[in-house]
């Protein structure tokens, strides 16, 4: 009877062990919390592709950096339209606003938010009269949410396992969308390692891995090369779900692979 009642705690601690590692493995996905088995490589990835990616990641042009706006209208439940957005290279003078759903959108409606991400043109849909652009999720609350000077969070770059470089993007929010910050660090990433760029580059995949420094709040990575379409109504639909982090728990781990 001792001897059943010994392995039947050892089982239970091995069981909860088990679990342990699979709920805070430092590998988790913003969208499915599991990194996967294979990553996309940027081969299925076609020229008209590749070069508007390092468009939209380098061309600050697309940008969207703006603080203390309140949406002065709403197409359809999951977003919010704000009007004195200027864009002058798109012509643009209102901005919608696209979220996964209107849950989300429904926490920053009537709200002062910060607005931090990239739009786009092509296939945007606004109110009748406006001129629009579009850009999915990187809203934060402005009211409480701003440091007093900026915050620096530490990126570092591994390729092909070994160590590389040691980056610092800034921040001056206390809570800042995922989307703030892997622009932030893919563009860093178009700069010195052209990673959007078939001939000049060698990299070949690699993820970008928001680390937490606890483990009460999980970890997400972005594929580098997974992407649907040609344009940014299709690219960056992945940032709709607006995820939201604390910038001092936070820091970035690159990993890019030559073959």
């Amino acid at each position: 009877m001792l001897k059943y009642f010994k392995v039947h705690i050892l089982l239970i601690i091995f069981l909860a062990i088990f679990l342990i590692t699979v709920l805070f493995s430092p590998f988790t996905n913003a969208v499915s919390n599991d990194v996967p088995e294979k990553l996309h490589k940027k081969s299925e990835l076609d020229t008209t592709q590749l070069h508007n990616l390092s468009s939209f990641y380098k061309d600050k042009s697309w940008l969207i950096n703006v603080e203390d706006k309140v949406n002065k209208d709403q197409l359809l439940s999951n977003d919010l339209i704000y009007t004195e957005v200027p864009n002058p290279s798109l012509m643009t003078d209102a901005l919608k606003v696209e979220f996964e759903d209107g849950k989300i959108s429904n926490q920053f409606k009537g709200q002062k938010v910060d607005i931090f991400g990239i739009s786009y043109a092509n296939n945007c849909v606004g109110l009748v009269g406006n001129k629009t652009a579009c850009m999915y999720g990187g809203v934060t609350q402005h009211d409480n949410n701003q440091l007093n000077e900026e915050r620096q969070i530490g990126i570092n770059i591994f390729r092909d396992g070994s160590q590389q470089i040691m980056k610092n993007i800034k921040t001056r929010k206390k809570q800042v969308t995922l989307q703030e910050l892997d622009i932030k660090t893919r563009n860093i990433l178009e700069e010195q390692s052209k990673i959007y760029n078939q001939s000049t580059s060698d990299i070949q995949k690699g993820y970008v891995h928001f680390h937490s420094h606890n483990q009460m709040e999980p970890n997400y990575f972005y594929d580098l090369y997974d992407f649907n379409g040609k344009s940014g109504s299709d690219f960056f639909r992945f940032y709709n779900d607006n995820i939201i982090v604390r910038s001092s728990n936070y820091h970035i781990d690159v990993y890019l692979f030559t073959r």
